[in-house]
């Protein structure tokens, strides 16, 4: 190989890392900046507007609070996120384009809201208790009472 062939080479691969590593941005007929090829209504960049609750299905709230309880009995707190994805983008399937990136943050809200209920309350009996470690099942037998609504 030559220097020529070597400096060649080198070149086009910086070509190539430039090209790829650039975000490609394009304007909507709105005037909006979004990236390419991503729908303007669900492309987030640098924004938090879809840091908000709104309301999902009774039945998507259930399906999501039954994983979490599973988990907490099965996976002793532990998940690999698999189930959870599969429930919410089964869902986002159901619901309006625009409010897809904010129902998405509400059931990823409640997922980690209902969680972190189950820690509290077996931490209540066993402060040392981390995910991943057995516990007494029984503390969570009446737990989460019938009557609290879980609110998104």
């Amino acid at each position: 190989m030559r220097i020529n062939d070597m400096v060649r080479i080198n070149l086009q691969s910086q070509q190539l890392a430039k090209k790829s590593s650039s975000n490609h941005l394009e304007q909507s007929k709105d005037g909006k900046v979004h990236l390419e090829g991503v729908d303007p209504d669900r492309d987030i960049t640098g924004s938090t507007a879809h840091r908000r609750i709104v309301p999902v299905s009774d039945e998507v709230k259930k399906e999501i609070t039954g994983l979490v309880r599973k988990e907490t009995f099965d996976g002793l707190g532990m998940s690999n996120g698999e189930e959870k994805s599969k429930i919410i983008n089964d869902y986002l399937k159901t619901v309006p384009s625009k409010e897809r990136s904010a129902v998405a943050w509400t059931l990823g809200q409640l997922y980690s809201d209902t969680a972190q209920s189950y820690v509290d309350k077996i931490k209540e009996n066993d402060p040392n208790w981390t995910n991943g470690q057995f516990f007494d099942k029984s503390i969570l037998d009446n737990f989460p009472p019938k009557h609290i609504d879980i609110k998104v």
